[in-house]
């Protein structure tokens, strides 16, 4: 177990939690290389970071959770300065959390997103199952993986849909709710699936042809009272 007040990982070489040995940083956490934290054997490590998580070296990925996904609990600061950091554990973003940084910070498993959640643009959804109950505020862009909780894109805040791949929403309590602008440019469709519902108060533009799906389960459900665009694509 380590608490941390600062600390710079300035090696190449990664840190190797196990046996579910811990860190809590509420200071600062400088990622000076593309370094990242390993985990492969025993019970699963924790990583709980309230202060400052930056990588501020290295112009490639360093992964939380390489070799196996650790707890990573997360309420701080997330700074990708450079390169990307990617989220590849069982994550919890919880109310506080903000992604920022000239870099990637890319999530890749199971997230929980807990209260307000602030992207300063960078913060991509990528791959896993997105639960909990959030305000995702700023600018999100989503790839791919599914929403299962319920996410809510407040107004002046922009969830962007990007890419080929297809972005999900699945289950009776998983909803999208936009009151800000949600920007569709990529080709992938949306899929929802089992009664998911999808509501729009702000702005829902698709910029290409991919349209809204649904191949499985109970009827899912859009309504829309603000605005529902196609301003691309022929």
């Amino acid at each position: 177990s380590s608490d941390v007040c600062s600390s710079d990982l300035s090696s190449a070489n990664n840190i190797l939690l196990n046996n579910s040995g811990s860190i809590t940083n509420a200071g600062t956490f400088n990622l000076s290389s593309n370094a990242g934290i390993d985990y492969t054997a025993g019970g699963r490590p924790a990583f709980t970071n309230t202060g400052i998580l930056a990588k501020i070296g290295g112009s490639a990925t360093s992964v939380i959770g390489i070799t196996n996904p650790i707890t990573f609990t997360n309420s701080g600061t997330l700074n990708a300065q450079a390169g990307t950091i990617n989220y590849a554990s069982v994550n919890t973003f919880d109310s506080g959390t903000l992604f920022t940084g000239a870099g990637t910070n890319l999530v890749t498993t199971n997230s929980t997103f807990n209260g307000t959640v602030t992207s300063s643009s960078n913060l991509v959804l990528q791959s896993g199952n997105f639960g909990g109950a959030a305000n995702l505020v700023g600018t999100t862009n989503w790839t791919g993986g599914s929403i299962v909780g319920a996410l809510t894109i407040p107004s002046g805040s922009t969830l962007v849909g990007t890419g080929g791949g297809v972005k999900t929403i699945d289950g009776g309590g998983a909803s999208l709710t936009n009151a800000g602008t949600v920007s569709w440019t990529g080709t992938g469709n949306l899929l929802m699936q089992n009664s998911a519902t999808l509501t729009n108060s702000g702005t829902f533009d698709f910029q290409s042809d991919a349209g809204i799906d649904y191949t499985a389960g109970g009827r899912p459900a859009f309504t829309n009272t603000g605005t529902l665009a196609k301003i691309g694509g022929s």
